[in-house]
């Protein structure tokens, strides 16, 4: 799970989401601290706007780490 952590893809993808949500929004991507798994969350005051960008960032990571 700590992969992604240097994966330049993943880096890419969650920047790129940062600079879509603008001021209006934030993401945040962490490891879990109990369990193993990735944890996508992004505020936004569009919901759908929010949860598009959570799909697309959270998209790239299941494909980068999938056999990892």
């Amino acid at each position: 799970k700590l992969a992604f952590y240097t994966d330049s893809v993943i880096k890419d993808a969650v920047e790129d989401a940062k600079a879509q949500l603008g001021e209006k929004g934030r993401i945040v991507v962490r490891a879990s601290g109990t369990e193993p798994v990735l944890r996508v969350m992004v505020e936004h005051e569009d919901l759908q706007a929010a949860e598009q960008t959570a799909e697309q960032v959270s998209s790239v990571i299941r494909r980068r780490l999938e056999n990892k």
